[in-house]
C-alpha cells in the first residue's frame, strides 16, 4: 500500500469548518480542510478535524499490541484512543 499525503499535523474545528493547526507555521497554516453542512455538520466537523490523532492513536495502539508491551504501555494506548474518540464526538448530542 503506498502512502497518502495529507496536510500534516493537529486539525481543528471552527464551527462547521475544519482548519490546519495554526501554530505550526507551515506554509499551508490555517487552510480549510473541509467545511461541512447540513443538520450534523458540527459533528462531522468534529469527527473530521479528530481524523489525524485517530490514526496516531490507533498507530500507537497497533506497535503496543504488536510488541506485546507491558500494562502501563497498553493503558497508554486506551488512553490515547480514548481522547481522540472524545475528540470526535465534541460535536455530537
Amino acid at each position: 500500500m503506498s502512502a497518502v499525503s495529507r496536510t500534516p499535523g493537529s486539525w481543528a474545528r471552527n464551527g462547521r469548518r475544519v482548519e490546519s493547526a495554526k501554530e505550526h507555521g507551515w506554509a499551508n497554516d490555517g487552510w480549510v480542510i473541509a467545511t461541512c453542512e447540513g443538520p450534523d455538520a458540527e459533528a462531522n466537523a468534529a469527527l473530521i478535524a479528530a481524523a489525524p490523532d485517530i490514526e496516531e492513536a490507533a498507530k500507537y495502539a497497533l506497535q503496543v499490541l504488536n510488541r506485546g508491551a507491558g500494562k502501563q504501555a497498553r493503558l497508554r494506548a486506551i488512553e490515547r484512543l480514548q481522547a481522540a474518540l472524545a475528540m470526535a464526538q465534541e460535536g455530537q448530542g
